[in-house]
């Protein structure tokens, strides 16, 4: 008889630990998901409060001076500015990356930067980005690409875009990706 309740004390105890973690785990999601830190939502910077991330995007957007970034246009389409010339200062794989960084003199301040990766055998590799105005040059970049990108070993042209007031400048280099 004496075994019985020993068994019976030993089950309790186990059920009862079992229910407080159970109890335990419930209340720390419920408390998560209330005050929105919830550990496993793609509100990844630092699981911050969504109504203070709405206000640091509005904050940003409120600061960065609106560009004209919409057109119809296609590249083909843009003309090309014969007057100021662009230059692609770095060009280089290194550290599974490939860094891109151009210059263009002018004195004109904002603008679009864009670079593309071309080769015959993979689909063309692209980033777009904004330029930042120095005080002879505008400068594009750097930008770091993974080399995941680029699935073709060997030769890639790269085409350097800089638009500014419905023009564009250009300048091309090749890269070999190994």
């Amino acid at each position: 008889m004496k075994k019985t309740q020993n068994k019976t004390s030993v089950f309790k105890k186990i059920a009862t630990i079992i229910v407080l973690i159970f109890l335990a785990v419930l209340l720390f999601v419920a408390f998560a998901y209330l005050t929105k830190i919830w550990p496993f939502n793609n509100n990844s910077q630092n699981n911050l409060p969504v109504k203070i991330m709405d206000s640091q995007k509005n904050a940003t957007k409120d600061t960065i001076p609106a560009a004209k970034d919409t057109t119809t246009k296609t590249t083909d389409q843009v003309p090309v500015n014969a007057t100021v010339t662009a230059t692609i200062d770095e060009l280089f794989q290194s550290n599974g990356k490939i860094t891109f960084k151009a210059t263009v003199q002018s004195s004109v301040v904002g603008g679009k930067c864009s670079v593309t990766f071309t080769n015959p055998n993979d689909k063309p590799v692209v980033r777009t980005f904004n330029a930042t105005a120095g005080k002879t040059v505008t400068v594009c970049g750097p930008v770091e690409i993974p080399e995941q990108e680029f699935t073709y070993l060997g030769q890639w042209d790269a085409t350097f875009r800089y638009y500014i007031n419905d023009g564009q400048i250009t300048a091309t280099k090749v890269i070999t990706i190994q």
